[in-house]
C-alpha cells in the first residue's frame, strides 16, 4: 500500500519489516558493506522524509550466504565466507605503531554559518593506525583519532616518509 508512516519510512517498508526483511545494516554478524558486495536484496523501498531508498535483504539468505547458518534454500558463498574472515582477522589484528611522528592536522571552530580551520602540526608524537583510523597520543598526552581519509590529515615518520 502507498502512503507514509509519519515521515520515517513508505507503509511498503513497513510491511518489509513486518515481513522479516532487514536493511543490511541491521543484519548482526555481518558488516553493511560485505552484505552490499556479496548479497542481493530483496527489495528497496523509501525512508525518511527525503524519500532515501534503502535495499532490504533476507537474513537467512545472508547468514547463509557467509556460512553463519545453515540453510536448505540458499548456498555459501566461498568468496564471501574468505571475505568475512578477512574482516574479523583485521579487526583482531594489532594496529601498526610508530613513535617520533610528525602529525598535521586541522582543527576547526566556530558555528555552522561560521567555520574556521587551524592547521596544527605537532612533532613527537606517538600513531596508532589500525584499519582506516588512526589515533594520535601528543607529547602533552592529549589523544584523539582522526580517519585517515580525513582532509588536512597527514602523518610523516622519524624517517621524513609520509605515512598517510
Amino acid at each position: 500500500m502507498s502512503g507514509y508512516s509519519e515521515f520515517s519510512m513508505s507503509n511498503n517498508a513497513v510491511a518489509a519489516y513486518e515481513n522479516g526483511l532487514l536493511p543490511a545494516s541491521q543484519i548482526g554478524g555481518v558488516p553493511a558493506a560485505l552484505v552490499k558486495q556479496f548479497c542481493r536484496y530483496s527489495e528497496w523501498h523509501h525512508c525518511s522524509c527525503r524519500f532515501n531508498e534503502v535495499l532490504f535483504y533476507d537474513p537467512a539468505y545472508v547468514r547463509a550466504t557467509f556460512g553463519l547458518e545453515t540453510s536448505d534454500e540458499h548456498e555459501s558463498n566461498p568468496a564471501a565466507v574468505a571475505a568475512l574472515a578477512a574482516h574479523k582477522a583485521a579487526l583482531k589484528a594489532e594496529p601498526d605503531r610508530h613513535d617520533g611522528c610528525t602529525v598535521h592536522w586541522l582543527e576547526w571552530s566556530g558555528n555552522i554559518r561560521h567555520r574556521r580551520s587551524h592547521e596544527r602540526t605537532e612533532a613527537g608524537c606517538r600513531v596508532s593506525i589500525k584499519g582506516s583510523t588512526a589515533t594520535i597520543t601528543l607529547v602533552s598526552g592529549t589523544v584523539f583519532t582522526k580517519r585517515l581519509t580525513t582532509r588536512g590529515f597527514k602523518v610523516v615518520g622519524d624517517d621524513g616518509k609520509q605515512l598517510v
